[in-house]
């Protein structure tokens, strides 16, 4: 690759996944705490809480990463491993453990547990979508120091 071709790059800023990530955390977090009071009534709602709760905090550490790289300074080499390992628990815990949900909720035949799922699934996947932008973050920094 040509000289021109590095200079021309984009500058790297995190802001928008970490924007992202925060909004998806509070709207999982609502999510999982009403889902989470109504368990009792509604069995199937509390594997959907629960996922919920875990890509919430998942949503959160990311949203914090995030806004550390963006103020951070160029001196600091940001570490992509466990971001890496993090985006993968994302994966596991929120797109695999929503699915599970889903069946659940589609075998005790809860129209509340489906839908709760799928709203864990849709947020759950735009976490690790913005989990794995970060990994790309700071690799392309730890590239560029």
């Amino acid at each position: 690759m040509s000289t021109s071709a590095q200079v021309n790059r984009p500058a790297v800023r995190p802001w928008g996944a970490a924007i992202t990530s925060l909004v998806c955390g509070v709207i999982v977090a609502v999510v999982a705490i009403i889902s989470l009071a109504n368990a009792a009534s509604d069995g199937a709602l509390l594997g959907g809480g629960l996922v919920g709760a875990v890509v919430a905090v998942i949503a959160f550490l990311f949203a914090g990463q995030g806004f550390q790289f963006a103020r951070s300074s160029s001196a600091k080499l940001p570490a992509s491993g466990p971001l890496m390992l993090l985006s993968f628990v994302a994966v596991i815990i929120g797109v695999i453990g929503s699915m599970g949900a889903f069946v659940l909720s589609s075998a005790l035949v809860s129209q509340n547990g489906v839908s709760v799922a799928i709203i864990v699934l849709v947020l759950s996947i735009v976490v690790t979508i913005t989990g794995f932008r970060l990994v790309r973050v700071a690799l392309q920094r730890s590239r560029r120091i």
